[in-house]
């Protein structure tokens, strides 16, 4: 089973598309949302509790809600982001996933 299977999305606040040049640095502190990042292109270095997470295309990130962590853009990039609150899914620490069809993806968020 996939620990992704149980969550319930109960509200999401914001849904945008966030260019990041390359060599911005920036610390986030008590996250206020959990948020799902996708990578259109480029390259962003999460780092988080002491492990780096590192967002291309084709991969996804969900960030923990009241966490604090730290992203460095390595390659400018285009992040398409979408700011959420749900149920049955406590996280702590950012979780990294595949992507399949990154094209198909990018349209629904559009």
């Amino acid at each position: 089973m996939n620990y992704l299977d149980d969550i319930i999305i109960t509200d999401i606040k914001r849904i945008i598309s966030i260019p990041i040049s390359k060599g911005k640095s920036q610390k986030m502190t008590d996250r206020k949302t959990y948020g799902l990042v996708l990578c259109t292109h480029g390259q962003i270095t999460y780092s988080h509790k002491g492990t780096e997470y590192v967002l291309v295309p084709q991969h996804a990130v969900i960030l923990p809600k009241g966490e604090c962590y730290t992203f460095s853009c390595d390659k400018s990039c285009i992040l398409p982001l979408i700011d959420f609150e749900c149920e049955n899914f406590n996280c702590d620490t950012i979780h990294s996933i595949s992507v399949r069809n990154l094209d198909s993806i990018l349209r629904d968020f559009e």
